[in-house]
Formats: structure tokens, sequence, C-alpha cells
């Protein structure tokens, strides 16, 4: 899938938080800052999947199995699906995120929908990277939303 597609994914994703149109019905500064924090929500998010997708299309073990179709014919969107999934996982979790558990996501994806054991260590890398890429999404987004906020109480 191309970063343009993931994209649109992403942002569809995010459509049910955001008005189709866009609009603003009664046009309250308060909605529109939050209209404008949920655009920014959604360039973030769209900015680690790709992020994400890139991460996936260095792991070595990732596209052996996809060029070889281990995971059947499909198996190029089995990786891109994986993407989406952690994307998914990363932002939409209400609970605390561990690192294992991710892991286990990696490794059942592997197994079970691309029929690949990997016990090379990668997958607790690229684990690890993944943490590191949504720790450093948190943090620039609350950047972002500070210096937005900021922005809007002195015009």
């Amino acid at each position: 899938m191309r970063r343009r597609e993931q994209r649109v994914e992403a942002e569809s994703s995010m459509d049910t938080i955001i008005n189709n149109d866009g609009s603003n019905d009664n046009g309250t500064r308060q909605e529109q800052e939050q209209e404008q924090e949920v655009q920014v929500q959604v360039e973030a998010v769209s900015h680690l999947l790709e992020e994400i997708t890139l991460l996936l299309s260095q792991w070595n073990g990732l596209q052996m199995a996809v060029q070889n179709e281990w995971g059947g014919h499909d198996s190029l969107q089995k990786a891109q699906q994986l993407a989406v999934d952690i994307l998914s996982w990363l932002s939409q979790s209400k609970a605390p995120l561990y690192v294992d558990d991710l892991e286990t996501m990696l490794h059942e994806c592997m197994l079970l929908s691309l029929n690949t054991e990997i016990e090379d260590g990668s997958i607790e890398e690229v684990a690890e990277q993944l943490m590191i890429m949504h720790e450093e999404y948190l943090q620039g987004y609350q950047e972002i939303i500070e210096k937005y906020r900021g922005r809007e109480d002195h015009p």
C-alpha cells in the first residue's frame, strides 16, 4: 500500500470523531479549537503510520515473508494490515501499553498470518523501536497541542 493510501486509511479511521464536511455548526471558538485539535491528531496519526510502515519495510524477516509469499498470495496485504493493526493498538488503546504485548502481537501475526517463525531477536527489536516511536508521537503531539493552546490564549 502506498503512503497516500495509508494516510487516507488512517484518516478514515478517525472519521468517527470528525464532522464529514468539517463544518462547525454554531461556530463557537471552543468547537473550532476542538476541530483543529482533531485535525492535528489526524495528521500526527497519519505521520505515525508512515513511520510504522517505514520500520516494517526495513524488517528483514517480514520482507522475506512477503517476497516469498509465505503467507500466501496476499502476503503483502497482510503486512500492510499489520501496520494498520499496530497503529490502531498504539493510538487507540486506553490501557497502558507494554512492549511484551506488542512482541506477542508481532509474533502471532508473523506465525499465524505469514507462516513465519522469527527467532533472531528481531521481533523484540522491532517492538522496542515501535514503542519508542509511540513515545515520540505522544510527546510531539502534546507539544503541538500545548503550542496551539498557548497561541490561542494569546492571539
